[in-house]
């Protein structure tokens, strides 16, 4: 009997475990210029995901973007995460010095997790998706907005 429930108990942590890993997984950004030419290279749309430390709807965000940025929407797209309290040595597009928090702040962030899909030169090539509405659909307004900017960057 004892032996049960230490393989339950041990199941159940792996199991949380993983949930929490699977929240965390998007990579941080420092380098938006290096991005650039990475996007410019695979011919690849870049999404970047505002998010907070401490924010539940962000930890929400990130279950469904993990996957994503796991496998780069298919080869397709690149995600990275942008912690929009940082005030840490950062890259814009144009490889100017700035930080996080003024580059959301420069693009209209306002609300956490807010999305944005960006091309190469830093251009905003899709719809942002803000908040997380109505949890049903954030999975489509996210599929959306990287087929449209994956469009876009493929049409020109």
């Amino acid at each position: 009997m004892k032996r049960g429930w230490m393989a339950w108990i041990l199941a159940w942590a792996l199991t949380v475990s993983a949930a929490w890993a699977g929240a965390a997984a998007l990579t941080p950004t420092e380098d938006l210029a290096g991005l650039a030419q990475e996007a410019r290279e695979r011919r690849a749309p870049i999404l970047l995901a505002f998010m907070q430390q401490h924010c539940p709807y962000c930890a929400k965000a990130r279950r469904y973007l993990a996957p994503l940025a796991a496998t780069g929407w298919g080869g397709k797209a690149i995600l990275r995460e942008i912690d929009v309290d940082s005030t840490t040595a950062f890259r814009d597009f144009e490889g100017r010095p700035t930080t996080p928090r003024e580059f959301a702040r420069r693009h209209g962030v306002r609300v956490v997790p807010t999305l944005i899909v960006f091309d190469a030169a830093g251009r905003v090539i899709a719809d942002p998706v803000r908040g997380i509405a109505v949890e049903d659909f954030y999975a489509a307004s996210i599929e959306r907005a990287l087929e449209t900017a994956y469009a876009t960057v493929n049409r020109r």
